[in-house]
C-alpha cells in the first residue's frame, strides 16, 4: 500500500529530477502550528532570510489565529490562509490544488514544524513545489530532510 501512495504521489509530482541550481526567488513556508507561541518563535527566520536575499518573494500559508500572527510581519510578503491540515485534511488538500493551478509557482516549500510532518509534507507536493525542505518521515517526499535533537 505504501509503495502504491508513494508511486501516486511521485505521479502528482512529475519528474522529481534534481533541483534547480539557481537561486529560490520564491519560498512558500508551511505554517501550521497550533500554539501562537509557536508562530512567534518562527517570525525571527523571516527578517533573517530577507536580509540575505532581499530580492526572495516570501510566502506563508497558515490557517486560525496564526494567521494574524504572520499577516503583520513587514518580512512576509503574503500570507495564504488555509484550512489546517490536521483539522480538516481534505480541505487542505483541495486549498493546496488551487495554489498549484491558480498563483505562480513557488521554488522551495519549507516547514519548520515537527508534528504531524508528513500530512505537511503532503501539501507542499500537492501545491507543485519542486524543492521540498523539513522534517518528515516520509523521506521520499522531501528532497531535503531536516532532523532535530
Amino acid at each position: 500500500m505504501r509503495h502504491l501512495l508513494l508511486s501516486a504521489l511521485h505521479w502528482l509530482d512529475g519528474l522529481r529530477g534534481a533541483a534547480p541550481s539557481r537561486k529560490p526567488q520564491r519560498l512558500l513556508f508551511l505554517q501550521y502550528q497550533t500554539a501562537v507561541g509557536s508562530a512567534v518563535h518562527a517570525t525571527p527566520m523571516f527578517e533573517a532570510i530577507k536580509r540575505a536575499a532581499p530580492e526572495c518573494h516570501i510566502a506563508v500559508a497558515c490557517s486560525g489565529i496564526t494567521y494574524d500572527v504572520f499577516r503583520h510581519n513587514p518580512h512576509i510578503d503574503e500570507v495564504i490562509m488555509t484550512r489546517h491540515a490536521f483539522r480538516n485534511f481534505f480541505g487542505a488538500l483541495k486549498d493546496f490544488l488551487w495554489i498549484r493551478f491558480n498563483r505562480p509557482r513557488y521554488d522551495v516549500a519549507l516547514t519548520d514544524y515537527a508534528n504531524g510532518r508528513t500530512t505537511i509534507a503532503l501539501q507542499g507536493l500537492v501545491a507543485g513545489v519542486k524543492r521540498r525542505v523539513g522534517f518528515t518521515l516520509a523521506t521520499e517526499i522531501y528532497h531535503e530532510v531536516l532532523l532535530h535533537d
